[in-house]
C-alpha cells in the first residue's frame, strides 16, 4: 500500500473512532438523565426510615483565587422529606452554575436509609448500577480519547452542553450490605512535595525586593532557613480543602469513603446515623502517628516549609 493511501486509512480510522466516542458520550449522557428520573421515582415512592441531609455552602465563583485557608465551614442538617428533596437535586446536579466555582464540586453528604423489600432493593440497585456505569463510560472516553485538557473539555461541552466534570463524573454510593452505623465527618488532608531550592530563593528574592522596607521579619527568616537547609530535606505543605467523609461500620469493619452526594443504604437492621457538623480549623486534632518528624521553616504563598529529620 502507497503511503499516501496508508495515511488516509488512518485518518479514517481516527476520525471513526471519534465519530464512535462522541456517540457512547451521547448515549451514555441520555442513560443518565433518564435513569436519574426512575430513581426519583424510587425515591418518591417509598419513605425512607431516616433521612438526613447537611448541604455544603458551594464556593463562589468570586472566591476561587483566595488562598486564605479555610477556618469555618457551617452547616445545618436537614431530615426527612425535606432530606430526599434535597438529595434528588444534589444527584441531579450536573451543569454549570454561573455564580459558583467550577474548580470545587457543589457538596451535599447524608444518609437516606430505605426499609424496603428485596424487589425495591433490586430495583434501586439495578437503576443507580446503570447510572454509574454511564457515568464511568463517559469519563472513560473523555478521558482516553482525548490528551489535551481542552480537548476534553470541547468535546465533552460540544455533546453534553453546560456540564461540569467533576458533578457528572461523581458516582452515586449505594449499600445494600449490612451497616451498624454511618458517621460523617470531616478529613483534612495536605499535600507534601519536594522543592527546587533554587527557584523558591528566586520567588522569595522577589517579594522581598518588591516589598523593600515594608518586607516581614517572617519572610526574611524564611530564606535564611531556606539558604541553611540542603534541598533534599526541604518539603513544602499546601493544605487541601476539607472533604466531608463517612466511616461505615460494615459487617465489623470500617470503611471509608468519600461523601459528596448522600449515600443510599437499603436494609432493615438498625442503623446509626451520625451528620455531619460544622467545621471548626481552630478545634485541634489528633496527629498521625505515621507523621514524620519534621522542623516548620515558615510559610510562603499558601504553602508552609519544613525540613525532614
Amino acid at each position: 500500500m502507497h503511503d499516501g493511501l496508508k495515511e488516509i486509512t488512518v485518518r479514517q480510522q481516527q476520525k471513526y473512532f471519534k465519530v464512535m466516542a462522541l456517540c457512547i458520550i451521547s448515549d451514555s449522557y441520555e442513560v443518565i438523565q433518564s435513569s436519574l428520573q426512575e430513581l426519583n421515582h424510587l425515591l418518591d415512592s417509598n419513605t425512607p426510615v431516616r433521612a438526613s441531609v447537611t448541604p455544603v455552602p458551594p464556593v463562589m465563583k468570586s472566591a476561587e483565587k483566595v488562598r486564605e485557608p479555610v477556618t469555618v465551614i457551617s452547616v445545618r442538617e436537614t431530615l426527612g422529606l425535606a432530606a430526599v428533596t434535597k438529595a434528588k437535586l444534589a444527584y441531579g446536579d450536573l451543569h454549570i452554575h454561573p455564580d459558583y466555582s467550577q474548580r470545587s464540586a457543589r457538596r451535599t453528604p447524608g444518609v437516606l436509609w430505605y426499609s424496603t423489600s428485596p424487589l425495591v432493593t433490586h430495583k434501586v440497585m439495578d437503576v443507580i448500577a446503570r447510572i454509574n456505569l454511564a457515568k464511568a463510560a463517559i469519563e472513560k472516553e473523555i478521558t482516553t480519547k482525548y490528551s489535551a485538557r481542552a480537548d476534553r473539555f470541547e468535546k465533552l461541552r460540544e455533546v453534553c452542553p453546560g456540564v461540569m466534570a467533576l458533578h457528572l463524573y461523581r458516582q452515586i454510593r449505594c449499600f445494600d450490605e449490612p451497616m451498624t452505623s454511618a458517621r460523617l465527618s470531616w478529613l483534612c488532608k495536605d499535600v507534601v512535595s519536594k522543592v527546587d531550592k533554587d527557584k523558591l530563593l528566586e520567588q522569595l528574592n522577589a517579594d522581598i525586593q518588591r516589598l523593600g522596607d515594608e518586607c516581614p521579619s517572617q519572610l526574611l527568616l524564611l530564606k535564611q532557613n531556606i539558604l541553611n537547609t540542603p534541598e533534599a530535606m526541604i518539603r513544602a505543605r499546601r493544605d487541601i480543602q476539607p472533604q466531608p467523609v463517612a466511616n461505615l461500620m460494615i459487617n465489623g469493619k470500617v470503611k471509608t469513603v468519600t461523601a459528596t452526594m448522600p449515600l443510599i443504604v437499603l436494609q432493615s437492621e438498625p442503623l446509626e446515623i451520625k451528620p455531619l457538623t460544622t467545621f471548626d480549623a481552630s478545634v485541634k486534632r489528633g496527629t498521625r502517628a505515621d507523621k514524620q518528624a519534621a522542623t516548620p521553616l515558615g510559610s510562603f504563598n499558601g504553602s508552609s516549609y519544613e525540613a525532614r529529620n
